[in-house]
């Protein structure tokens, strides 16, 4: 299992991910390196500074794992390539690229998709926030080889500094923060993991069809809403602004996005399907609708839509949906030092929790036994999925109460909840509507 970080293409590291877990069903663990923020993935449309480092150092490590993972137990004719988050955007992406193609039997993609807005810089955004965040790190942008000579001598964590101030100013600004710091769809260099949209590719079936499975989380968009809420509308004085969070909060989203909505009429349907029984300008009326579009629009929605588009060219492409809330959530670890005023509910990456053993003082490593059986049938359906291609194959027996993992097809939109009771559903899209009480605390 090769393993693919998260943390938005600028944190993360592959300490946080103990492989104990999965050592215990005889899987061979490779977490990865790869660089991060600027250093990943500054691009100036050029042959020098193509953009997509980051994700080269991803196929290296490949190769490496294909060419030395034999000798650590492993074997290389069964690589898995997983990833949560833009682990799984990571994953989505090495899908599609021509240089991995034949070094991975499998992929796992947990909350995230190259098929999402924030994941790819597209009409070159990343070119135009690089040469912003190389003169933010004191670069000259002119003569072009001056900034080359620059940012290729330039202190790193002074290039890393500049993003971070870059990242801020574009979320106080109401954006992301991911531009000059995510893949791009590249126009320049000898190698290029991707020139054209990756919907296109996906649908003209050129990339690897090896069994998928993907899968996101009931409440994804708590982590959003929360990253709105702290860096964009408290510093702004916008949480109890009721003309701006009744009429310009959904267009702005809309715009961080980089969706084009030039008549509001997107914006006004949005708000219909996710607003229609919210105060408008209340906030925390407003709460439970916002954190159920902002998952589906960030997260929930462009994994899905990976597995639709997958299916057409794939027969072994499974979807699951997480839905289980436990004691722990790793939302009070990303925002342990600022919490939002809301709950975290099933939020983005709690399924780690019990995937993974993790080495966080608000994430405790004890599971109770509820907890536990969760995480005992996670990691069967997982590992299988590793050794068989097939989460739930014939002849291997399941733990109670696992039902048979259908793959998706758009005759038979099958996809399987993780909860208490795990179930067997039809039609993913139908779980995007949530309701107030869902997001109340969970019981002990």
């Amino acid at each position: 299992m090769f393993w693919i970080h998260g943390g938005g293409f600028s944190l993360g590291h592959a300490l946080e991910y103990l492989p104990n877990r999965y050592m215990e069903h005889d899987i061979v663990l490779v977490a990865i390196q790869y660089r991060l923020g600027p250093l990943g993935f500054l691009s100036f449309d050029t042959d020098d500074v193509p953009g997509n480092a980051g994700i080269f150092d991803q196929i290296e490590a490949l190769r490496w794992v294909n060419k030395y993972i034999q000798y650590f137990g492993g074997d290389p004719s069964q690589i898995t390539i997983a990833g949560e988050s833009a682990g799984s955007a990571s994953v989505s992406l090495l899908l599609l690229a021509p240089q991995a193609r034949g070094l991975f039997q499998r992929a796992i993609g947990e909350s995230g998709s190259v098929l999402a807005g924030w994941a790819l810089d597209r009409d070159g955004r990343g070119k135009i926030a690089s040469m912003q965040i190389a003169e933010m790190a004191g670069c000259p942008l002119e003569p072009y080889q001056d900034l080359l000579t620059c940012v290729q001598n330039v202190d790193a964590l002074v290039l890393d500094r500049a993003y971070q101030d870059y990242a801020k100013a574009d979320r106080l600004n109401g954006g992301l923060g991911f531009s000059g710091s995510n893949p791009i769809i590249q126009v320049a260099g000898a190698q290029r993991i991707i020139e054209s949209d990756p919907f296109e590719l996906f649908n003209s079936g050129n990339f690897a069809t090896v069994p998928t499975m993907f899968g996101a989380n009931k409440q994804e968009g708590t982590l959003v809403l929360g990253v709105l809420h702290n860096g964009y509308l408290v510093p702004n004085n916008l949480t109890e602004d009721e003309e701006f969070l009744a009429n310009e909060l959904v267009p702005q989203i809309l715009v961080a996005l980089h969706v084009d909505d030039p008549t509001g009429e997107l914006a006004a349907q949005l708000t219909e399907k996710y607003l229609s029984t919210a105060v408008m300008g209340n906030f925390t009326s407003m709460t439970p609708g916002l954190i159920d579009m902002c998952s589906v629009l960030f997260l929930k929605g462009p994994t899905y839509d990976t597995t639709k588009v997958v299916s057409q060219h794939n027969p072994n492409a499974y979807f699951y949906s997480f839905e289980y809330e436990g004691r722990n959530s790793l939302f009070n670890y990303f925002f342990a030092a600022n919490p939002p005023p809301f709950p975290s509910g099933v939020s983005h990456a709690d399924e780690l929790i019990y995937l993974f053993i993790y080495p966080f003082p608000s994430v405790p490593p004890g599971l109770n036994n509820r907890e536990t059986e969760v995480s005992m049938k996670m990691l069967q359906v997982w590992t299988n999925f590793v050794i068989y291609g097939n989460p739930t194959p014939d002849g291997v027996p399941l733990l109670d109460g696992i039902p048979q993992f259908l793959p998706y097809s758009s005759a038979v939109e099958s996809y399987t909840a993780i909860d208490d009771v795990w179930r067997s559903e039809i039609d993913f899209s139908l779980t995007y509507t949530i309701t107030v009480d869902e997001l109340s605390p969970p019981v002990e």
